[in-house]
């Protein structure tokens, strides 16, 4: 196997190995004055099947929203990083 061959099969197999994370830290949102979520810490890794259970207006989309960036949190971190 040439030396270039290698090198890009070893970039694909420690790519694989790779796990995306998407987490939220302490995590304040909601919309207007209304105060939706209040302290929330949630961390989605890559491959790993999540699902969020509860009653109309409990703050599922407005979790999903506020870790997207399609709403700004209030306070809190929300972050993204891939480990290998």
């Amino acid at each position: 196997m040439s030396e270039s061959l290698a090198s890009s099969s070893a970039q694909e197999n420690s790519l694989n190995q790779s796990t995306a994370t998407l987490a939220g830290k302490a995590l304040v949102s909601g919309y207007q004055n209304t105060l939706i979520l209040n302290g929330v810490n949630i961390e989605l890794k890559e491959g790993k099947v999540t699902s969020f259970i509860g009653p109309n207006g409990c703050g599922k989309s407005t979790l999903m929203k506020t870790l997207t960036g399609a709403i700004k949190a209030r306070s809190g971190d929300v972050s993204f990083w891939v480990s290998r």
